[in-house]
């Protein structure tokens, strides 16, 4: 059987060394686990990278550059076909023109037919306009899956915590 195929944006990257959400770190912490174990096919794209350079503590950068030694992932580069993607959940008001980095995520996981994006941005991605939207996006560009789940690390993690409380 196929490995699923994932794609991480960069909040969940960064909630790897995050104090202000301990839970959310935790789920993160454990969902990494798996990541290492290659359980799952990782996609990510150079608008990560390029959002952990934006940090502009240096020792989160470094420390958030480590994490992404320890797996083993594909590295997308953005080109115009990802661009013509993430312009239509522009154009089709899914999100904001100020959106386009989160436009750009959703693009590449579209195209690179991952079937779950996982990300902590409930502002923008892991929310039902953006969950429908991708639907729409998919049927309209021809890209994708239009079942691609959008959801948290907790996903993949809540059901062996279920399994140690019994």
């Amino acid at each position: 059987m196929k490995e699923p195929k994932i794609y991480l944006d960069t909040s969940v990257i960064s909630h790897l060394d995050q104090s202000n959400h301990p839970d959310w770190t935790a789920s993160t912490l454990k969902f990494w686990e798996y990541l290492k174990s290659g359980k799952y096919d990782i996609v990510l794209s150079t608008v990560v990278e390029m959002e952990i350079e934006d940090c502009k503590e240096k020792a989160k950068r470094d420390k958030l550059r480590g994490f992404l030694d320890e797996i083993e992932y594909i590295m997308v580069s953005i080109d115009k076909d990802i661009e013509g993607v993430a312009k239509m959940f522009i154009d089709n008001g899914i999100l904001k023109p100020n959106c386009m980095d989160d436009a750009l995520h959703l693009a590449v996981a579209m195209i690179h037919n991952c079937d779950s994006i996982v990300s902590w941005n409930f502002s923008h991605i892991v929310n039902y306009n953006t969950i429908t939207g991708v639907k729409v996006v998919s049927a309209l560009s021809g890209y994708g899956k239009d079942n691609i789940a959008i959801c948290t690390p907790e996903f993949f993690v809540r059901g062996d915590e279920d399994e140690k409380d019994k």
